[in-house]
């Protein structure tokens, strides 16, 4: 009778252990690339389109209209990204004596990786990395090229293949986007993801 009771007792320890590690397995798990509900294999090139890219450090924000060339995939049980490109233009701020006299993403390819918060799927891409050079006389940012650097995390909306980058996202993914030193920067867009290798026009999720 003794020697039954330890068994039980060895056996509902193994089992709590057991049901511990599949949670922490599963609270760990990354999203993948899917198409079609199944995983991506090998790699795709897709491109991520905005009409408002928006920089904002206290007092001002730098719109942009913004295009992103990445390439995916999946790697184990994780989603990757190589941005290996980022157009700006039609920039400006709210101010009209303060103008964009250049805009330019520097230091590609950046990395990303995907990421599960809260139950939603995310990508965070490190090294992000925008310059504008500002002018007008009137500006008090007149002829300074400020970088705006750091990473930025966004949620990805599996109803419409969207990117979305805000506050909230960037607090959910602890990514962190810095400008003129240290001074805390905040990054909103919302990105149309499209593929445009062998699976254009079939939509992308992450999960």
């Amino acid at each position: 009778m003794r020697n039954k009771r330890a068994w039980m007792v060895i056996a509902s320890v193994v089992a709590a252990l057991s049901l511990s590690a599949m949670m922490a397995s599963a609270a760990g798990a990354s999203p993948v690339w899917r198409f079609g509900g199944e995983a991506l294999s090998g790699s795709e090139t897709v491109t991520a389109t905005t009409t408002a890219s928006n920089l904002t450090f206290p007092g001002m924000t730098t719109t942009c209209e913004a295009s992103i060339g990445m390439t995916i995939s999946n790697v184990g049980s994780e989603g990757v990204t190589s941005v290996e490109s980022m157009n700006l233009s039609g920039c400006h701020t709210q101010f009209e004596n303060c103008t964009v006299e250049e805009a330019s993403a520097p230091g590609l390819p950046w990395s990303g990786r995907t990421q599960l918060a809260g139950g939603s799927s995310y990508l965070v891409i490190e090294g992000f990395d925008n310059e504008i050079l500002y002018g007008n006389e009137l500006c008090a940012v007149e002829g300074l090229a400020i970088p705006y650097r750091g990473s930025v995390g966004g949620l990805f909306d599996n109803s419409a293949s969207k990117l979305i980058f805000n506050e909230a996202s960037a607090e959910a993914t602890g990514s962190s986007l810095k400008s003129i030193g240290t001074t805390k920067t905040g990054y909103d867009a919302e990105y149309e993801v499209k593929a445009t290798g062998s699976h254009a026009g079939q939509a992308l999720t992450l999960s």
